[in-house]
C-alpha cells in the first residue's frame, strides 16, 4: 500500500479491512473509477415532520428489495408501548428526511446486507436518517441500482465498513471515495442503459403486485367464516364513568378497551362459532426459559424472538446452546413441529411463529408456546392468530405494564378461535398457503431477474476487473 495514499486518507483508516481494500484497489487504479464520478453521495438531511398521518421507513423495515411494509404514522391512532409510539418518540427528535425521488438508500448500518431502497416517484414515504442517498449522475437510477446491488460491489462495501457496536456501519465519504467501479462504465452506459431500465421497472411492478400476507389472511378468513374486519378509527372515549383519579373513562383505565372497533369485534364474535383456544391445547399455554451462555457450534439450539421477526422461522437465527442446557430443559420448555409461538410484550407484541422444522430447541421466556391436541391445527390456529381479528383483539385486551404492553397466557388460552367442527380449517389453511406461495415465487423470480442482470453487467461493463478485490 502507498504511504502517500494512506496520509491523505481524511478517514484515518487503519483497520485491516481497509488496508486490504486500499492495497486491492491500486492493483485496479487504472482501470476504475470512484463511485464518486457516477452519483453524488449525502447524509439525508431531517425534515419537518408532516400534519397528516404519513408513513416511515426504518432499515429494519426494509426487505432484500428496498420494499418492505412501512409503518404508518397517526398521530391521533398511537398506542402506548407500541412500534408506532417509539417511532413518533424518534421521529419527534428529528430522526425523518424525505428522499429524492429517483435516488438510491444505502443504509449506515450493516450496508452489506444490500437492503436498498430504490425510490420510486409513486412512493411517497419518509425515512430514519440512517440511511446514505446516493443521487444518479448521468445515468439513470435503475442502472445505478444494479451496480450498487452488484456482488463486487457489496464485497467492497462490506471491506469498507467500519465494525461500530457490534455492527458494520459506513460513511458517506467512505462510500463515496473508496468504492470503485470499472471506467468501462462511463464508456459503453449508453448502451445499456435503456435495457436496465426497463427490466428494472418491470420488476418493481411485480413486486408492488404482491399481496400482504396479512391481506390474504383476511380475505380468505373472511369469505369463510361471513364477517366482515372493522375498519381501525380513532381513539375516543365512550363516558361509563369518571374517576377522581384518572382521565380514563372506563374501569381497565386502558384507551385499547374504549375503542369503538372493540365492541364491533365482540359482535362478530357472538355472531361466529368459535371454541376457547385452551380446548384444543393438549397442554396449558406457558412461557418459556432465560438462555444460558450461547455457543459457536452445536446441534441444539434456542428459538428467541429474532428468529420469528417476519413471522417464519428463521433457522439462521437461531442461537446455539450445550446439549446439557438442552436436555436439563427440554420436559418443559422443548418445541415440536406444530407448536405455535406468540410474542407476549414490547412492540413485537402479537407475533406469531408456526414451527415447521424438526430442529431440536428451547423457547424464550419472549414469548409463549401453544401445543395443540392435533399438530395439524397449529397452522391453522398460526393463520387466524395472525389475522387482524385476532391482533385487534389482543390489543384490546393488553396491559400496560412498565412502558410495554403485556399480554398473559390465561388471557390467550381464553381467546377465540373458529370451530373446526364447523368450518373447513384444511381448505382455509391451503388457500392461505396457496396466495402466500404466488408471492414467494414472484419474490424468486424477482431474485433470479436480478440475478440475470447482475452476470450481463458483469459482461457488458467488464465488472470482471473487480475480482481482483
Amino acid at each position: 500500500m502507498r504511504l502517500s495514499e494512506l496520509t491523505r486518507d481524511l478517514t484515518l483508516r487503519f483497520d485491516t479491512k481497509a488496508i486490504k481494500l486500499y492495497s486491492a484497489t491500486d492493483r485496479i487504479r487504472k482501470d476504475t473509477i470512484p463511485l464518486e464520478a457516477i452519483a453524488d453521495i449525502r447524509d439525508m438531511l431531517p425534515c419537518e415532520k408532516p400534519d397528516d398521518p404519513f408513513h416511515y421507513h426504518e432499515i429494519a423495515s426494509v426487505d432484500e428489495f428496498g420494499l418492505g411494509e412501512p409503518y404508518l404514522i397517526d398521530e391521533s391512532n398511537i398506542e402506548q408501548g407500541s412500534e408506532e409510539e417509539r417511532i413518533l418518540s424518534k421521529v419527534e427528535k428529528g430522526d425523518i428526511a424525505s428522499a429524492n425521488m429517483g435516488s438510491i438508500l444505502i443504509p449506515k448500518v450493516r450496508p452489506h446486507l444490500g437492503k436498498f431502497v430504490f425510490v420510486k416517484k409513486e412512493i411517497k414515504t419518509y425515512f430514519t436518517t440512517a440511511f446514505l442517498e446516493a443521487i444518479p449522475k448521468n445515468i439513470s437510477s435503475q442502472l445505478l441500482y444494479c451496480i450498487l446491488k452488484h456482488p463486487a460491489i457489496i464485497k467492497q462495501i462490506s471491506l469498507i465498513s467500519r465494525i461500530g457496536k457490534g455492527y458494520p456501519t459506513i460513511s458517506a465519504f467512505d462510500l463515496a471515495r473508496f468504492v470503485r467501479i470499472p471506467i468501462m462504465l462511463l464508456k459503453i452506459e449508453s448502451e445499456i442503459d435503456m435495457k436496465v431500465k426497463f427490466e428494472i421497472d418491470k420488476l418493481f411492478d411485480v413486486l408492488l403486485g404482491r399481496r400482504k400476507e396479512r391481506e390474504i389472511i383476511d380475505t380468505i378468513f373472511e369469505k369463510h367464516l361471513s364477517y366482515k374486519t372493522p375498519k381501525r378509527g380513532p381513539i375516543r372515549s365512550f363516558i361509563f364513568f369518571r374517576s377522581g383519579l384518572t382521565s380514563s373513562f372506563d374501569m381497565r383505565l386502558s384507551t385499547h378497551f374504549i375503542r369503538p372497533e372493540s365492541k364491533e369485534i365482540l359482535d362478530i364474535f357472538h355472531n361466529m362459532k368459535t371454541v376457547k383456544i385452551n380446548r384444543l391445547c393438549s397442554l396449558p399455554i406457558s412461557l418459556g426459559v432465560s438462555p444460558e451462555l450461547f455457543l459457536d457450534e452445536s446441534k441444539y439450539y434456542y428459538l428467541g424472538p429474532q428468529a420469528m421477526t417476519s413471522e417464519r422461522l428463521s433457522p439462521e437465527k437461531l442461537n446455539m446452546i450445550s446439549l446439557e442446557f438442552f436436555n436439563s430443559m427440554k420436559s418443559l420448555f422443548g418445541v415440536k413441529r406444530g407448536d405455535v409461538f406468540l410474542r407476549r410484550s414490547g412492540a413485537s407484541l402479537g407475533k406469531v411463529l408456526h414451527f415447521d422444522s424438526n430442529l431440536p430447541c428451547i423457547f424464550s421466556d419472549f414469548m409463549m408456546r401453544i401445543r395443540f391436541k392435533v399438530p395439524s391445527i397449529g397452522k391453522y390456529a398460526a393463520y387466524w392468530m395472525r389475522s387482524t381479528m385476532f391482533q385487534m383483539l389482543v390489543k384490546t385486551v393488553a396491559v400496560i405494564g412498565k412502558g410495554l404492553q403485556n399480554i398473559y397466557p390465561y388471557q390467550v388460552s381464553l381467546m377465540p378461535i373458529p370451530d373446526i367442527d364447523k368450518y373447513n380449517f384444511n381448505k382455509i389453511v391451503e388457500e392461505i398457503d396457496h396466495e402466500i406461495s404466488k408471492n414467494d415465487n414472484l419474490q424468486l423470480q424477482v431474485k433470479k431477474s436480478i440475478e440475470n442482470l447482475e452476470k450481463r453487467l458483469t459482461q457488458d461493463l467488464t465488472f470482471t476487473i473487480l475480482d481482483k478485490v
